[in-house]
């Protein structure tokens, strides 16, 4: 069964944030990080700041829709910055598991300066 990721990353040349969906995370990052995303080329590194791992497409699809649509500062603040009990208030999805990269024990190398392959 596949896992869909939600996640968050944050350009630190253009200060943005761009929130997607993959089945592969440190694949989609490597694309990030080495210009093989058309909306994020020209961004610089991309950071991991967040992701969300979910059973099925739709809940990923849903989840990422909600961040997307909030198009807020602060909503993606709160989702990077907090405790589950806060990211169950703005999800309803029962299927999520939220991780901040640290404690999913992500390589520090991906956090900053993108995937090493």
């Amino acid at each position: 069964m596949l896992i869909w990721t939600v996640y968050i990353i944050k350009s630190q040349k253009w200060d943005k944030y761009y929130t997607g969906v993959t089945d592969n995370l440190e694949k989609r990052l490597y694309e990030h990080n080495n210009g093989l995303s058309s909306y994020t080329k020209g961004g610089g590194k991309w950071a991991l700041k967040h992701f969300e791992e979910f059973d099925s497409i739709r809940d990923a699809y849903k989840r990422e829709k909600f961040i997307k649509n909030k198009k807020s500062r602060k909503i993606i603040g709160k989702i990077i910055g907090s405790p589950n009990i806060e990211l169950k208030k703005l999800c309803r999805s029962s299927s999520v598991v939220e991780r901040s990269p640290e404690k999913a024990g992500v390589d520090s190398s991906i956090l900053s300066s993108g995937i090493k392959i």
